[in-house]
């Protein structure tokens, strides 16, 4: 039996194609936007080390360039890594942070990048010329994750303190402090229609806030334990949560809502995407990403392959790619289907990728 891509999304796996920060890509997978995706290749993204007795970096954040093939990832060694998923070069990297970087996030009209991490800065880069245009340094913690409004004239962070920070990004400022349930905040999103404004953290509340003046509209505690991944739906009518305690959540946007959970998984969600208008992907501990389709209240799926936690998703709805930042070192893509059978649901992961430091070895 045949399902359309709206009610059902995965991908089939096949082949390796990274060492030393360099990716091979089957150009005709990026040619047309609109053409069908059906079984094609997943891809394994690797930083390249330092030296021959370094490890790559641990890949902790991705996110997808709105407009163009591009994928920046980062991690553990301080440094950004751009992708350009329909070429075959090595990857371009941005210097700038000091400590472990984990959030980037792609201005809207794609012109900017923004990176923030474990050294209370955040910096925005030009992505034509690579270079640092900004830096706000008046974070007294890490920060954890940051989020564009849609307009593109506001950026938010949370971090380990008890507040959110919403800046201006066109006058340069700070313009709000909104003050958060608790003071380690992991996760934060405004809805497509920047109304709304949503951030979580450790003890397990979800706060809502009015994007536009910051009013404190309502609090809901879905979680026993840290939330680890927060989204809007595409239409904006509700919130989805997940976190260490193995539960998705599904809210509306109104304080009446009661809302529900998916069935308990396997393992600590740590990243949550959308990747359809009912479709939702998890990533987590268990080093697996499972489909869901959250109209059905049902997993649909599994994309297995990395080799250690998931740590952050990003799918691109124009090049219908889903990207995965793990503890493994790598950053791996899926290319979506836009028809597939229910057979062809679990698929086995790729060979583990050749290391920069093994091949190095054989060198010498």
């Amino acid at each position: 039996m045949r399902m359309t891509r709206r009610e059902l999304l995965s991908s089939a796996v096949a082949g390796l194609a990274s060492v030393a920060g360099t990716v091979a890509v089957d150009r005709q997978l990026l040619a047309d936007p609109q053409a069908p995706r059906f079984d094609r290749p997943h891809r394994v993204l690797q930083a390249p080390s330092r030296t021959s007795r370094d490890r790559p970096p641990v890949i902790t954040t991705v996110a997808f360039h709105p407009q163009e093939p591009k994928l920046a990832a980062a991690g553990d060694d301080h440094h950004i890594y751009l992708w350009n998923i329909a070429g075959d070069g090595p990857a371009t990297m941005l210097r700038g942070h000091a400590d472990w970087i984990l959030s980037v996030a792609y201005h809207p009209a794609g012109r900017v990048l923004a990176t923030a991490g474990a050294d209370h800065r955040v910096v925005f880069w030009d992505t034509t010329s690579g270079e640092p245009v900004h830096v706000f340094s008046d974070a007294r913690h890490v920060v954890t994750q940051l989020a564009w409004n849609r307009a593109g004239d506001r950026i938010a962070g949370v971090g380990f303190e008890n507040r959110v920070r919403v800046y201006d990004t066109a006058q340069r400022s700070l313009i709000m402090e909104l003050p958060s349930p608790g003071a380690d905040m992991r996760v934060i999103a405004y809805s497509p229609d920047d109304r709304w404004l949503a951030a979580a953290g450790r003890d397990g509340a979800t706060r809502i806030w009015r994007a536009t003046t910051g009013e404190h509209l309502f609090d809901y505690r879905a979680h026993r334990q840290r939330v680890r991944g927060l989204a809007f739906s595409p239409d904006g009518q509700y919130v989805v949560t997940a976190g260490e305690d193995r539960v998705v959540h599904i809210h509306g946007v109104e304080a009446d809502d009661e809302g529900f959970d998916l069935p308990v998984g396997k393992g600590k969600i740590l990243c949550i995407a959308f990747i359809g208008p009912t479709q939702l992907a998890t990533g987590g501990a268990d080093n697996r990403l499972r489909l869901w389709d959250l109209k059905q209240r049902v997993e649909i799926g599994e994309l297995t392959g990395p080799l250690g936690s998931v740590a952050s998703l990003a799918y691109s709805p124009r090049y219908r790619l889903l990207a995965a930042g793990c503890f493994d070192t790598t950053a791996r893509v899926w290319a979506m289907a836009d028809e597939v059978s229910v057979e062809k649901l679990e698929v086995a992961g790729p060979p583990e990728p050749v290391s920069v430091r093994a091949q190095s070895e054989e060198k010498r």
